[in-house]
């Protein structure tokens, strides 16, 4: 998961939504 997330933080997404990785983040520690 770790690489993953490295590997969103330079995409679009992460800039046009950053909330929507914060929300996936929490899900993912709660699962």
């Amino acid at each position: 998961d770790h690489g993953i997330d490295h590997l969103l933080i330079p995409t679009r997404d992460y800039l046009f939504a950053p909330s929507l990785l914060d929300i996936c983040r929490a899900v993912d520690f709660i699962h």
